[in-house]
């Protein structure tokens, strides 16, 4: 089956998620994740068209990560399918059939294509449990019973093993080979429970008259709750919703993570256009012959270390002029990569430390005890990073 994957780039070329604005524009223009989404799709689209189904994989995933689109998912598990990684390719097809439905049927009946193809090279798992279980297949969680699918594995011998609160695990080996299916069965809380028989006559009056004894104890019960006084914990919905403290810490988490996973694709940008030069640098020193015996070493292996030569052949200095440009500018977006993350987790900590502090509800007026005051914010200067305490204990 030929895969037509430059169409799909034209859908989501048109697609106003992901179209870029002209940087003048304001309102309703992309973010950084989106733009650099459709970088990455057009990476994508460009190593497939070559035959680099493997790296057109990892583009694409990257891509899918930033945006979740529907021509990404589909030309993400058409990569799939053409790099021989028929267990991915068929749970990205069986997705898009699922979660995007309302998409043309020419892109349906792609999907539905590959994922048969798919399904001819792995195993299929129907998996049966007590509602709620979790499944894992090989270590790895699936979801909860019942499964909306079957679970596609690679063909030979896995471990099916579910967990359901208050028993210990129970696992299962099946084996499994490519085309077929096999069914998983665990009995363990799928029984109806056994039928009481009915009381006898004489017992349902005492029956009666305890149910009204209990129905008078739980009314008193709710009064006094009622007359006891407020405290405890807010719940950490409400918690955010009414402190600014938990604003400042959240935002700082969200801000980190955005800036640490963006420019984790922009570090890895750099590093592959650094090889690409590197690569180009190196073919043509190893075939010229004045790097040989240059000022007595063989400099055929590492033209760009100092001094940079100058052959009859070739000047090398503008290309690796080129190459550690890259470098630096790969090992800068690493190093605020790593200043997003540690915002990120900074704040994300700073929230649970100011929940704990700043989350109890407040006592009656008779009855309220002094109390403390705790202020958590990040703290950012080119010599310190962390979390700022103030208040009173």
């Amino acid at each position: 089956m030929r895969i037509r994957i430059l169409p799909l780039l034209l859908i989501l070329a048109s697609s106003p998620a992901l179209v870029a604005e002209p940087v003048s524009a304001q309102p309703g223009g992309p973010d950084a994740a989106t733009e650099m989404a459709r970088q990455r799709f057009a990476e994508g689209v460009k190593l497939f068209d070559q035959g680099d189904y493997q790296r057109a994989q990892v583009a694409f995933l990257q891509a899918w990560a930033l945006k979740k689109h529907p021509a990404v998912l589909l030309n993400l598990a058409q990569c799939e399918l053409r790099a021989g990684d028929h267990v991915a390719a068929a749970r990205h097809f069986s997705q898009y059939l699922r979660d995007y439905p309302d998409t043309p049927a020419k892109e349906r009946d792609a999907a539905q294509k590959g994922l048969e193809e798919a399904q001819r090279n792995v195993g299929l798992l129907e998996v049966v449990a007590a509602q709620g279980a979790e499944v894992l297949v090989d270590g790895e969680s699936v979801g909860r019973a019942p499964l909306a699918e079957p679970i596609a594995v690679k063909p030979g011998t896995h471990e099916v093993e579910v967990r359901i609160p208050g028993m210990p695990p129970i696992a299962k080996q099946t084996t499994v080979t490519g085309g077929s299916k096999n069914a998983v069965t665990f009995d363990v809380g799928l029984a109806e429970p056994a039928a009481v028989p009915p009381p006898p006559p004489d017992a349902v009056e005492e029956v009666a008259e305890e149910d009204t004894e209990a129905e008078a104890e739980a009314a008193e019960t709710e009064k006094v709750e009622e007359a006891a006084p407020a405290g405890g914990r807010k719940s950490f919905v409400s918690w955010v919703a009414s402190d600014p403290v938990a604003w400042g810490t959240l935002g700082a988490t969200g801000i980190g993570l955005g800036a640490g996973v963006t420019f984790a694709f922009l570090a890895g940008a750099s590093a592959t256009d650094a090889d690409s030069i590197a690569a180009q640098v190196s073919a043509v020193a190893s075939r010229d012959d004045g790097l040989a015996n240059y000022k007595d070493l063989d400099r055929r292996s590492n033209p760009c270390a100092d001094p940079i030569p100058v052959t009859a052949q070739t000047d090398y200095r503008p290309a690796c002029g080129q190459l550690r440009d890259k470098l630096d500018t790969r090992d800068s977006r690493k190093t605020i990569m790593w200043v997003g993350f540690g915002v990120a987790a900074a704040g994300a900590v700073g929230t649970g430390v100011a929940y704990y502090l700043r989350s109890e509800t407040e006592e009656p007026v008779g009855r309220r005890e002094p109390r403390g005051f705790a202020a958590i914010t990040p703290v950012w200067t080119p010599e310190v990073t962390g979390l700022g305490v103030t208040g009173t204990f």
